[in-house]
């Protein structure tokens, strides 16, 4: 029997081509803090009386699938999967902002079938992957003392066995300090207005309410479809006036926000 701890385990993660559709191996292996996303089954329990007290009286599986979250390091590669992922749509532009360098731009797709993913998960026992894996919901949360960290929700069909090779790509990760964060009062103004230079701490949510779709005569769902898309989050700042107290408590918490990445070591490093 292999005893192993959860270090020595690997999460990966693949683009479909087509929902549903997985591929040979991942694109990402996904270095992670720590994940809950595995195989989940629902019972439907007989609880009918056959002259005896105890209950159930037997019971059988309905409805099979992968559920739960990763948390991880955010990496400026692996994360637009997830990026993609949670919008449902990118646009690519070659050499911007700069020669070598391309542009993603992720925007909300008016869909309830967002972009899908393969999720492949590899430990000392057994080689899994699970397909038509959607995001449900992502937490983006950056404080002084750590790494810029994401929480992601997944949903998918059952995990299944696989035969994936890991392979960990060289990626640059996100401190503290390459934040930049900004209010404004429409978005138009965004790129005039001062960066929030006394913020300690932020976090994003984003939530797509995924409904699980299962019909009659399987196990398994035949799709996870998102809903409503919300977004909440927080700030934590010094309390050095009432401008951001006053925004709120006199009906002006509608917004534009603007929160930036941008890893200059990376960047000088080539």
């Amino acid at each position: 029997m292999a005893r192993f701890s959860g270090r020595q385990n690997s999460i990966g993660l693949r683009k479909e081509s087509a929902r549903g559709t997985t591929g040979a191996s991942a694109e990402y292996w996904l270095p992670y803090v720590n994940y809950s996303f595995n195989e989940k089954v629902e019972k439907v329990r007989d609880e009918s009386g056959l002259g005896i007290l105890s209950t159930p009286s037997s019971s059988d599986i309905v409805r099979e699938w992968s559920e739960g979250e990763i948390t991880f390091n955010v990496r400026d590669q692996s994360v637009g999967l997830i990026l993609l992922g949670l919008f449902g749509t990118e646009t690519f532009a070659t050499d911007t902002p700069a020669s070598g360098v391309g542009r993603h731009t992720f925007t909300l797709a008016v869909s309830n079938q967002h972009q899908s993913l393969s999720v492949f998960k590899k430990d000392a026992i057994e080689t899994l992957q699970a397909g038509n894996v959607v995001v449900s919901s992502m937490g983006l949360n950056v404080v002084l003392d750590q790494y810029m960290q994401m929480t992601v929700g997944l949903m998918g069909k059952k995990f299944g066995a696989d035969a994936a090779t890991v392979a960990y790509v060289a990626e640059n990760k996100f401190r503290p300090q390459d934040a930049v964060v900004k209010l404004a009062a429409t978005a138009n103004e965004i790129a005039g207005a001062s960066a929030i230079t006394t913020l300690r701490s932020l976090s994003l949510n984003f939530n797509k309410n995924v409904e699980v779709y299962q019909g009659l005569g399987s196990k398994t769902p035949v799709d996870f479809l998102n809903k409503d898309f919300e977004v909440s989050g927080d700030m934590e700042l010094l309390f050095e006036d009432a401008t951001y107290k006053n925004l709120v408590l006199n009906s002006q918490a509608l917004r534009a926000l603007s929160v930036k990445f941008t890893n200059a070591q990376a960047i000088a490093a080539g």
